[in-house]
């Protein structure tokens, strides 16, 4: 990387107040409220807070789980069942609107 970016994104990165750096909680609320995905995605937030640099693109890393997860959906209902919060999360219509939010 050249001086000139590194220090273009060292000056973005200092625009960013610091909770955004560390604090993703609100990026967990389309995710179920319990059990082992929800705990996943605790632990990668936790990690992802470790990180004080990078932030919008420490943020992408949310969504891209869930599309994951989404996308694993079958799979998922297999080994985890498909109750409650999970079936919500899973379900064809959730997906829907994950694969609109990214055409946005």
């Amino acid at each position: 990387m050249h001086v000139s970016e590194q220090t273009r994104r060292i000056d973005e990165e200092k625009a960013v107040s610091f909770a955004e750096h560390v604090f993703f909680d609100d990026m967990l609320e389309d995710f179920p409220k319990s059990g082992p995905i929800r705990n996943y995605m605790e632990q990668v937030t936790v990690g992802l807070s470790q990180n004080p640099h990078l932030t919008e693109e420490k943020r992408e890393h949310v969504p891209w789980y869930k599309n994951y997860f989404q996308g694993k959906a079958e799979t998922l209902k297999d080994f985890l069942g498909e109750t409650g919060e999970l079936k919500d999360f899973l379900s064809k219509e959730n997906s829907k609107q994950k694969i609109e939010s990214l055409s946005d």
